[in-house]
């Protein structure tokens, strides 16, 4: 009786961990910043909690474009280079979805090496993390955030790095 009493014990604990991991990837998608301020204090290994799909919550917030919380995640001491299932960081999934405003929160807090690395990398099976669409998308957000604030250069070599991996295509939208 004691071993199947130890063995329901092992099984609550798991699913009580399991919930609050989901709970936090939930309150990134709703940007809730304070639900997830809380979560951290109580746990504050949940900052970099994988869900089912590999996602941390930033890749969540990230999705979601939910900059209260990816600010949050971040001074919480959330990876900022780590991938997903998918073999995605968190600035390349908020590429993908085109979430501009965690772009931009993404491009101004990381070092240009890792926006490098994330703009030409190579993920499963040798698929680009980025194809053309991804990347003219990248290109879109680069220039609505660089007329905001010119004089940025992590936007500017953001911008320039994503021409660059467009190759000829870059070269093209750079002459308009």
């Amino acid at each position: 009786m004691s071993r199947r009493f130890g063995l329901c014990v092992i099984i609550a604990v798991a699913l009580a961990v399991s919930a609050r991991g989901g709970e936090i990837h939930d309150a990134a998608r709703r940007d809730a910043a304070d639900q997830i301020k809380a979560l951290l204090t109580a746990d504050g290994d949940l900052v970099n909690a994988v869900d089912d799909d590999g996602n941390t919550p930033l890749h969540c917030a990230a999705e979601a474009n939910a900059t209260k919380a990816c600010v949050e995640l971040i001074a919480r001491g959330a990876m900022l280079d780590v991938k997903n299932a998918k073999g995605l960081t968190p600035f390349q999934v908020a590429v993908r979805t085109g979430a501009s405003a965690v772009v931009e929160l993404l491009t101004k807090r990381t070092p240009a090496v890792y926006r490098e690395a994330s703009l030409d990398a190579t993920i499963e099976r040798g698929e680009k993390a980025f194809n053309e669409n991804d990347l003219l998308q990248a290109y879109n957000i680069f220039n609505v955030l660089l007329k905001r604030d010119p004089g940025n250069e992590r936007i500017n070599f953001g911008l320039g790095l994503t021409c660059r991996s467009l190759g000829d295509l870059g070269r093209a939208q750079m002459a308009f």
